[in-house]
Parts: C-alpha cells; structure tokens; sequence
C-alpha cells in the first residue's frame, strides 16, 4: 500500500449556484486525481457553522464568523447590478441607487433586501421592495432576463447574458459593495491531509482563475 495516497471522506458545503456553474468540476478532478478519497456535497445557501453541521469545508460567500473556525478567502464575489433591456425600456432607469426603492428588485433571501453601493462620499446603502425573493441566483436570473426587475447577481451568474446582451448594466457609477468567497474550516480539521490538500486544490484550480 502507498502511504502517500490520500484516503478517507471528505464533508464539504457549498452555495447551490456555484457548484452547479463552477464547483462541480473541481471537485470531479479532485475525485481523479485522488482515487481513495470520498466526497459528500451538501448545497446550501444560508451561512452555516461547518463545525456544528459535521462538515470539513463550508464555501460560502455570506459574512460570517464561527468560534473555533478558520475562514480562508478564496476569491471575490464581483456583483453586477443589472436588468434586461425590456424593462429598462419600460420606466426611467435608475441614475442614482436610491432609485431602486421605485423599481422591482429580485432579492437573493441569503444576502438580503439591504444593496451596499460604493459612492464618491462612501459606503451607501438602500433598502429594497422584492419583487422576486429566491434563494437561488438562476431563477433570479431567468427572471432579470425575462424583464421581471433588476437583480443584484454575481458576475460569474449573470456574465453570459450581459455578454449576450440579454442583460445590461444599471448604475454602472455606482459599483455595488463586493465581499469574498471563504472556506470555513473547523480549527481541527486543519491538518487533515485530505482536508488541506482540497483547500489547496480549490486554490489553484478554482479560486486563482476567477480572481
């Protein structure tokens, strides 16, 4: 037997959205590359406390901190505000953010109804009226290109329409507020080989291409 191969099982926690669009096959390659390793992968949307739920890794991209976890940032979560075409055609478009209190917004329930802005005076922030409330960013998605309202999506969701011209830019002097992908990891399970080699892995083939 090779005692260099890593072995055993791995709980890992990751938002829905991500893992279908880009984590999936990060994961598969891990899975080649390392032929006695075993994998469970919950999704879920909501900050979670890695250590309480049973899981080596939590993905997450909420603000959050656990006694006894480490969190690691990955990459940032680059937010795009935008809408399609038909509805910025029907109703004046937003030039400031505290417009959007008139418009219909689609809310991710994870982040909330609160939108942070960076403005030449600092950080501001709006409360907004949900027209769609989803905790998944592809139906907010489907419903921004459809013209429901305007959503507040990440890049790595919404970059395909926009490039397409489903989807465009609103307040594009107004960025809105970026946080960071993190993995959380039970102080404990630092030095689990099996943990430390799919943290590295996520480093290298996943979170270093996106920064």
């Amino acid at each position: 037997r090779d005692e260099g191969k890593l072995e055993g099982h791995l709980r890992v926690m990751a938002p829905t959205t991500l893992a279908m669009k880009q984590l999936a096959p990060v994961f598969r390659d891990f899975l080649l590359e390392h032929p006695r390793i075993t994998l469970e992968v919950v999704l879920e949307d909501h900050s979670v406390n890695p250590a309480e739920r049973g899981f080596d890794i939590a993905i997450s991209g909420r603000l959050a901190s656990y006694e006894g976890v480490v969190d690691l940032p990955l990459c940032p979560v680059q937010p795009v505000l935008c809408a399609a075409p038909a509805y910025l055609a029907q109703r004046p478009a937003p030039t400031h953010p505290r417009d959007l209190t008139d418009h219909a917004c689609l809310v991710f329930s994870a982040t909330g109804t609160t939108w942070a802005f960076h403005t030449a005076r600092g950080m501001l922030t709006v409360e907004v009226q949900p027209r769609l409330l989803a905790d998944d960013n592809l139906s907010l998605l489907d419903a921004a290109v459809a013209g429901v309202g305007i959503a507040l999506l990440p890049h790595y969701v919404a970059g395909e329409a926009l490039a397409a011209g489903q989807l465009s830019p609103v307040l594009a002097g107004f960025a809105p507020q970026e946080n960071w992908f993190k993995a959380y990891v039970p102080r404990r399970k630092m030095r689990v080989a099996r943990v430390k080699a799919l943290l590295d892995w996520l480093g290298e083939r996943w979170a270093r291409k996106q920064a």
